[in-house]
């Protein structure tokens, strides 16, 4: 499992995506490792009426893949351009330390794999 805290992959795994909006998308390079930012609103169950923000950090990424279509996401901004979400131990094997975050976009897709997750709630929202 990834290098991260049995309470942070729950938290992780308690998202509610649908419906969901992704905001922005920021990579970086350095050291020799590479960092994914997703700054997402989603709702905390499907009652609530309003979507919270958080900024979701990938570091040490293994590998990613994006696929989509830009002119979709803006046009379901304000409704929602996520479908689903979720995460998933990328092994069995014990040795394998990273996290696979699979998300479904209106006409696209988006996979990461990391060695570490951490998500963070945005003040004000």
């Amino acid at each position: 499992m990834a290098d991260m805290s049995e309470k942070e992959i729950k938290r992780l795994d308690s998202i509610y995506w649908h419906d969901g909006i992704l905001d922005d998308i920021s990579f970086s390079m350095g050291k020799r490792k590479g960092d994914i930012e997703l700054n997402v609103r989603v709702y905390d169950d499907p009652q609530v009426p309003s979507r919270k923000r958080l900024k979701i950090n990938f570091s040490g990424v293994l590998s990613c893949h994006i696929s989509c279509d830009i002119s979709e996401l803006l046009e379901n901004l304000k409704f929602g351009n996520i479908s689903n979400g979720y995460f998933k131990s990328s092994s069995n094997d014990k040795r394998d330390k990273s996290l696979t975050f699979y998300m479904y976009l209106c006409d696209g897709y988006f996979q990461i794999k990391s060695k570490k997750v951490k998500m963070t709630r945005v003040k004000g929202s």
